[in-house]
């Protein structure tokens, strides 16, 4: 056997003259970082920073990613657009990797990037079930199709997209709890017979009872139960549930995720600075350096988004 056999392929650099991606529908090839542009409306909304770390260590290792992404060249070649793999594209940011093997899929239009791409992340367990149904959403507005339609273009059959579609009911904190694996699936659709209005009540409950158990999980019958004692004292009635109530939309969820991750995110820097030079000196892994570059590239998206922002103010 030859010792050579598990060596990886190298992949070749794309040909780029004056700015132009040379690369045939078909072929694969290394397309630097800069060039490669990520789906605005990409269907998968939250990517785990674990999962996103032991990839990119994988990467830095292999110096590219194990499968190459699948991308579209957009702009007359300046640039490609991500079909699928944006977990990697990410992974391959966090390495710092100059550029990824990229496999060059046919022309596709804005509405074909997002089918592929659903398709794409349907298959995968991390797919999360309010990402699902955002996504049979997005297809009925996009090709306007009926809901069986739209799971039809999803390999599902009606009976499973009706599920999905049921937790659209859901209040935006719900749905960022189920996307995040936080609430199971069973409460969640206990909760979305319920309005709108009478979720946020009823989740402040589910609250209190997991604090009151000490945070630990609660099996979903004692939650239902809960649910019909507050439900009976309130005199709400489940049927007044609206399912016809447009869900929430994908800027909504971003918007509200980034309120999430930057409370999260402003307690870790305020632990940081209750850090000692001297402590912080003695870290190697990951090296200050590493973290204040990352801090930098952070601060430039953090100045661009508050900009779009303050143009609506």
């Amino acid at each position: 056997m030859s010792k050579h056999k598990n060596k990886q392929i190298e992949v070749p650099w794309a040909v780029i003259t004056d700015g132009i991606i040379k690369a045939e529908v078909g072929t694969t090839v290394r397309i630097p970082l800069k060039l490669i542009v990520p789906n605005p409306d990409q269907p998968r909304k939250f990517f785990d920073p674990s999962e996103l770390e032991a990839l990119a260590l994988s990467c830095k290792e292999r110096g590219d990613v194990e499968k190459p992404i699948d991308v579209v060249l957009r702009d007359n070649g300046r640039n490609v657009l991500i079909v699928d793999g944006e977990n990697r594209y990410r992974s391959v940011q966090l390495g710092k990797l100059k550029g990824v093997s990229c496999y060059i899929r046919p022309p596709m239009n804005d509405n074909d990037v997002y089918l592929s791409s659903a398709i794409a992340n349907i298959r995968r367990k991390d797919f999360s079930i309010i990402e699902i149904a955002l996504a049979l959403h997005e297809l009925q507005q996009r090709f306007k199709l009926n809901q069986t339609e739209a799971g039809e273009r999803l390999g599902m059959k009606p009976h499973q997209t009706l599920y999905y579609l049921r937790f659209l009911n859901l209040i935006e904190e719900v749905q960022i709890l189920l996307m995040h694996g936080k609430l199971g699936a069973g409460v969640a659709l206990q909760l979305a017979k319920f309005s709108q209005e009478h979720q946020k009540l009823l989740l402040q409950k589910i609250k209190e009872a997991v604090r009151a158990n000490g945070s630990k999980p609660i099996h979903p019958n004692k939650i239902a139960r809960i649910l019909r004692g507050v439900a009976e004292k309130h005199n709400i009635d489940a049927r007044q549930g609206s399912r016809g109530r447009a869900p929430v939309s994908h800027a909504q969820l971003v918007l509200r995720n980034v309120v999430t991750t930057g409370k999260k995110f402003a307690e870790a820097l305020v632990e940081l600075r209750a850090i000692s030079q001297t402590e912080l000196g003695k870290i190697t892994t990951p090296h200050p350096i590493d973290v204040q570059q990352d801090l930098l590239n952070l601060q430039k998206s953090l100045t661009e988004a508050l900009s779009q922002l303050d143009s609506l103010a």
